[in-house]
C-alpha cells in the first residue's frame, strides 16, 4: 500500500464520479478502502485502480459466454 491516502472527494473527482459513487463502491466491496476511525474513509489510488482493472477484466470474461 501506499503511503499517500486519498479521501472520497479526491478519489471522486480523480475519477469523475460522485462522491456517493465511491462511498456505495467502498461500502459493497468494489473498491477496496482503509478506515483509520468509524467515521474517516481513505483510499490508496494505486490499489484502487488495480480493483477496478480486475473488476473491468472479469466484467469482460463473463460478457463472452454464448447462451445457446
Amino acid at each position: 500500500m501506499n503511503d499517500q491516502l486519498i479521501n472520497s472527494r479526491e478519489l471522486a473527482r480523480r475519477l469523475n464520479v460522485s462522491v456517493g459513487t465511491i462511498r456505495r463502491w467502498a461500502r459493497d466491496g468494489v473498491i477496496p478502502c482503509v478506515r483509520p476511525s468509524r467515521r474517516v474513509v481513505r483510499f490508496d489510488l494505486a490499489d484502487v485502480q488495480r480493483a477496478a482493472s480486475l473488476n473491468h477484466q472479469s466484467a469482460e470474461t463473463e460478457g463472452t459466454t454464448d447462451a445457446r
